[in-house]
């Protein structure tokens, strides 16, 4: 992850705080899809160079994967926080990664002696308990919001995990719970609170999803007397 991440993670950034941005009304503010990820960084606070480099670095780290178009359009459409989805845009999940990276990197190497490249991502992995939690959560229709396959979802939710970032992923599942409105174990709710903490994010990125957490404690298995 890059150095970058100090100053702007307070919050979601990236590639995930980018689909948040494609709620039901964001043709009100730009004609194409396009336009709004221009809008979207016209409209971003200070230190805005970073938060741009970060999108870029997330799309470039995605695209230098082995993700199918398919799958990054499966996670695209799960995070986004109304009907968006990617193949909409032209050229499918990776045709529109495309997209975003060409704007990102016009709009950085206008601002010269920024390095724009892609660090390594060298936090820790997620817990295994986290991992089936989002496995479980996804197939049972918990965690994906309606109209994307809780099936395909979990598949391409472990992969970036496995094969692209970690971080990226727990961002992932953030942005997911959001937009699908889900409820989360407190237990889970945990893992992410000291996961998030290990990959340097400030107060306000994981706490988001916080009010879905369950409260209620889980029923005790009946017992045959």
């Amino acid at each position: 992850m890059s150095d970058h991440i100090v100053n702007v993670a307070e919050f979601d950034f990236g590639i995930t705080r980018l689909a948040g941005e494609f709620h039901q009304d964001w043709r009100n503010y730009a004609d194409t899809p396009s336009g709004m990820v221009h809008v979207w960084i016209s409209e971003l606070g200070e230190p805005r160079t970073e938060k741009v480099s970060l999108l870029l670095e997330d799309v470039r780290r995605i695209l230098g994967s082995a993700l199918s178009g398919a799958s990054l359009e499966v996670l695209w459409n799960a995070c986004a926080p109304s009907a968006c989805p990617s193949g909409l845009f032209g050229g499918g999940g990776r045709g529109w990664l495309l997209q975003v990276e060409d704007i990102a990197r016009t709009w950085l190497a206008e601002r010269p002696g920024f390095d724009c490249g892609v660090s390594g991502c060298r936090h820790a992995p997620l817990p295994g308990v986290f991992e089936r939690w989002i496995k479980e959560a996804a197939l049972s229709g918990g965690l994906v919001q309606e109209g994307v396959s809780g099936p395909d979802f979990s598949a391409a939710w472990h992969e970036i995990a496995e094969t692209v970032c970690p971080e990226l992923a727990l961002r992932v599942a953030v942005r997911c719970l959001l937009s699908s409105n889900g409820s989360i174990p407190a237990h889970i709710y945990g893992e992410m609170d000291r996961q998030g903490a290990i990959y340097g994010y400030g107060d306000f990125l994981v706490s988001a999803v916080e009010y879905l957490v369950d409260t209620e404690p889980p029923e005790s298995p009946s017992q045959e007397l």
